[in-house]
C-alpha cells in the first residue's frame, strides 16, 4: 500500500467534518421552526459542535502520539457516526444539542489525523504545502453543504439531510478501516494523564502563543460566518430563495476549498509566513466590517463573503508554524493544543455572535467577528516577532 493511500480515507473523514459543521447555515430555518429557536438559541445549540470539537483535542492529541493515526481515526469516527444519528433523530432541542456536542467530539481529529499522517509520510519542507492541499481536498464537505444540501433540505427536510450525512460518515469509517495501515508506535513512558497535561501546557506555551491567538479568533470568524450567518444574510438580508442561497454558498465554499491550496502554494514562495498570515486576517476582518456597514447588494455581498473566506483560509498555515516550533515527538499533542484554540474560539464566539445578531441583526454578528479578527491578527503579529527556542519533548517533563 502506498504511503499516500491513507489520505483517501483521511480526506473523506475531514470532508464529513466540514459538511456537518457548516450544514446549520442552510438548516437554520428548519431547525428554528422545529425547536422554536431564537437566533441566540440557534447560535448556542449549533455552537456545541465546536465545544465538542474543542474538548476532543486533548484526547485526540494524546491518542495520536500514543496509539497512532489508525486507532485514533476509527475511535473518533465511530463517535461522529453516533452523534450525527442523534442529531438527525432528535425529538427536542436538548437532544439535538447533545448530538451536536457528540458529533463535534467525534469529528475533532479530521484535520489532525491527516496532518499527523502527513508529518509521518512527507518530508518537513513539504508539510506547509501539504497541509493546504489536505484541507482543500477535505473542503469537499463545504461544497456538499451548499446547493446539494439546499436541494436535499427542500426534498427530504433537515432531518433527511442529516441522515444523508450519516451515510457518508459511515462510509468514511469503512474506508479508514480498509486503507489506514497500522504503524508501530514507540510506547510512551508517561501516563495518559501526564500526556493530557502536556497538551494543556502546550496550549499556553510561549512558542505556540501567537499560533493560539490567531487560531482562537481567526478560525471562529471564518467558520461561524460560513457555518451560521452567511445563510441568514443571503436569505433574510438579501432576500434570496433557499436554492439561490445554496448556489451562492456553493461559490463561497469553492473559495473556502481553493483557499487553503492557494495559501499552501504561496507558503513556499513568500519571504514571511508570519506577515502573510497577519495581513490576510486583517484584510478579512475589514471585509466583514464592510458587510456589517450594509454591504453593496447581492453580487457585491457574495463577492465579499467569497473574498473573506479566501483570505482567512490562510489559517491552515498555523500548523506549519507549529511544526517548526516543536519536536516531532510531541507534534501530535502540539497540533491538538493549537487546534483546541481553533475550536474553543468557535465555541465561545459563535454564541456571542448569536447574541450580537439577536440585538443588531446579522450586521451585528459581522461587526463583532470582523472587529475581533482585525484585533487578533494585530496581536498575532506582535507576539510572533518574539523569538523562542524550539520546544523539545524534554521540556514537557
Amino acid at each position: 500500500m502506498s504511503r499516500y493511500t491513507p489520505f483517501i480515507a483521511l480526506v473523506a473523514g475531514l470532508g464529513v467534518s466540514q459538511w456537518v459543521r457548516t450544514l446549520p447555515a442552510l438548516a437554520a430555518d428548519g431547525l428554528s421552526a422545529s425547536f422554536a429557536l431564537t437566533p441566540a438559541a440557534l447560535g448556542i445549540a449549533t455552537g456545541l459542535y465546536h465545544a465538542g470539537f474543542a474538548l476532543g483535542q486533548v484526547p485526540c492529541g494524546v491518542a495520536l502520539d500514543r496509539y497512532g493515526v489508525r486507532r485514533t481515526v476509527l475511535g473518533l469516527m465511530s463517535i461522529a457516526v453516533a452523534g450525527i444519528a442523534l442529531s438527525a433523530t432528535a425529538p427536542n432541542l436538548v437532544t439535538f444539542a447533545a448530538g451536536q456536542l457528540v458529533t463535534g467530539f467525534g469529528c475533532c481529529g479530521g484535520l489532525m489525523c491527516a496532518l499527523r499522517w502527513a508529518a509521518h509520510a512527507l518530508p518537513a519542507e513539504r508539510f506547509g504545502a501539504a497541509s493546504g492541499y489536505i484541507l482543500a481536498a477535505g473542503s469537499s464537505g463545504l461544497l456538499a453543504s451548499g446547493t446539494p444540501s439546499a436541494l436535499a433540505i427542500e426534498a427530504v427536510g433537515w432531518r433527511g439531510t442529516y441522515a444523508i450525512a450519516l451515510l457518508f460518515a459511515a462510509f468514511s469509517l469503512v474506508l479508514a478501516l480498509l486503507l489506514i495501515p497500522r504503524v508501530r508506535i514507540v510506547p510512551s513512558s508517561r501516563s495518559v494523564l501526564g500526556d493530557a497535561a502536556d497538551v494543556a501546557r502546550l496550549f499556553v506555551a510561549r512558542p505556540l502563543l501567537p499560533c493560539a491567538v490567531l487560531a482562537f479568533v481567526g478560525y471562529a470568524a471564518f467558520i461561524v460566518t460560513r457555518g451560521l450567518w452567511a445563510g441568514p444574510w443571503l436569505t433574510d438580508h438579501l432576500g434570496l430563495k433557499l436554492v439561490a442561497a445554496g448556489d451562492a454558498l456553493l461559490v463561497i465554499s469553492l473559495a473556502m476549498a481553493a483557499g487553503p491550496a492557494l495559501w499552501g502554494f504561496l507558503d513556499a514562495r513568500v519571504r514571511s509566513r508570519t506577515a502573510m498570515l497577519g495581513a490576510s486576517h486583517v484584510l478579512g476582518g475589514l471585509v466583514l466590517l464592510w458587510l456589517a456597514a450594509g454591504g453593496g447588494g447581492t453580487l457585491a455581498d457574495v463577492a465579499a463573503l467569497t473574498l473573506f473566506m479566501a483570505l482567512t483560509a490562510s489559517h491552515v498555515l498555523v500548523f506549519a508554524m507549529v511544526r517548526l516550533r516543536v519536536d516531532e515527538a510531541i507534534l501530535g499533542k502540539a497540533m491538538s493544543a493549537v487546534n483546541f484554540s481553533f475550536f474553543a474560539g468557535a465555541a465561545v464566539l459563535q454564541p456571542l455572535s448569536g447574541a450580537a445578531a439577536g440585538r443588531f441583526g446579522v450586521e451585528g454578528a459581522f461587526a463583532f467577528l470582523g472587529g475581533l479578527c482585525v484585533a487578533s491578527a494585530a496581536l498575532f503579529l506582535v507576539l510572533a516577532r518574539r523569538q523562542h527556542p524550539r520546544l523539545a519533548a524534554g521540556a514537557m517533563r
